[in-house]
């Protein structure tokens, strides 16, 4: 409720500094916007005599700003496809349906594994520092390894395209989907931001060092510990029994990401 200048300034003055800087601060209104629902995609990426590339052909969130990696498949593959039509190739058409199947695939698997919800538990210190470090390792894995091992060609097949990627497509998909989910529970139940006091994520950095990837193993080890102290109490739950709760008792709803 109420005008979205309003509702973020209250919001930036319950942080003492915030509350110093901004006391007598007074808000354009014509420059105060919002916007949801971020990511897009194009049903048909190449067609006859045209290729999309970047975010003209998708875009999937800002969150970990993969724009850059997004470009780089899509132009690699787009100049490999129009080569491919240069010289006549026979099977330009049944290419095309794969070139758009597999992109579609990417496009879809990658949003839902790394972004979709996760603006749920964006400001939850546990969920979010073992989904950060959850994600850099697996981000290895699942994008960074094949043009480090394979060099140029493998920017020709997009990030958990099938059939190699969906393992860890379903893998990330699958924590990302749970964490949303007991982030939702702790909302509901009044436990949102309880563990956050005082704690800070640090890491050393990411190298791209095979050895990155032997991260994962204690991490998957937290993630269970979660589940068996936690996470089963919101196992079945939906954002529409949150919202229903919410409604009932009256209290607001929690913002979804897109």
């Amino acid at each position: 409720g109420g005008k979205v200048g309003d509702r973020l300034k209250s919001f930036l003055m319950k942080h003492p500094v915030a509350r110093d800087l901004l006391a007598d601060a007074e808000y354009d209104e014509s420059d105060v916007h919002w916007r949801r629902n971020l990511a897009y995609y194009s049903t048909t990426f190449a067609g006859d005599g045209f290729v999309l590339v970047g975010d003209a052909a998708a875009f999937m969130d800002p969150f970990y700003s993969p724009g850059m990696d997004w470009i780089s498949y899509t132009t690699s593959s787009a100049a490999n496809l129009i080569t491919e039509a240069r010289r006549g190739d026979p099977m330009l058409k049944a290419r095309l349906e794969r070139y758009n199947q597999t992109f579609a695939i990417s496009h879809r698997s990658w949003f839902e594994a790394l972004y979709k919800d996760k603006y749920e538990y964006m400001g939850e210190f546990d969920l979010m520092s073992m989904a950060y470090n959850l994600d850099l390792a697996l981000y290895y894995w699942g994008v960074v390894i094949h043009p480090f091992t394979i060099g140029p060609t493998a920017l020709h097949k997009p990030p958990f395209a099938p059939p190699d990627g969906r393992f860890v497509y379903h893998l990330m998909s699958t924590y990302n989907r749970r964490f949303a989910q007991i982030a939702r529970h702790r909302r509901r139940t009044g436990a949102l931001g309880k563990t956050n006091r005082k704690r800070r994520c640090l890491i050393p950095g990411f190298t791209l060092e095979r050895s990155d990837t032997w991260k994962i193993f204690p991490l998957l080890a937290q993630w269970a510990w979660l589940e068996i102290t936690e996470g089963w109490r919101s196992w079945g739950e939906t954002p529409a029994d949150v919202r229903a709760s919410h409604l009932k008792s009256d209290a607001p709803v929690g913002s979804a990401a897109a």
